[in-house]
């Protein structure tokens, strides 16, 4: 069984916990890439505003996990978590990336 988290753990995987739905509430605003050429300029600049928050939001997420990896003598759930994090983050930074260049080129067009 693994060991159990510290309270500065515990303190960090709440912030990340939060950080976390706050990408996922405003990727959920969010349009699909390939609803990107059917819509006005207004919601082209309201998608490109929620990419933004968003991508403050990773970096929220980004910055705890880091901080739960600095902390000497980790709990395994601590270091598990890390590890999770860092992969489920990963793939959010290629969608907003993704996202991001797409605003940009409906911006172009």
């Amino acid at each position: 069984m693994p060991t159990p988290m510290t309270a500065e753990e515990q303190d960090l995987r709440l912030r990340l916990d939060e950080a976390v739905r706050r990408i996922r509430s405003t990727l959920n605003r969010c349009p699909f890439v390939d609803e990107l050429d059917y819509l006005d300029d207004t919601d082209v600049e309201a998608a490109a505003a929620l990419a933004d928050e968003a991508n403050r939001s990773l970096l929220d997420a980004m910055s705890c996990t880091d901080a739960l990896e600095s902390l000497r003598d980790a709990s395994a759930e601590a270091a598990l978590l890390c590890a999770t994090s860092r992969t489920a983050l990963g793939v959010v930074r290629e969608v907003l990336t993704v996202l991001v260049a797409a605003v940009d080129c409906r911006r172009a067009a």
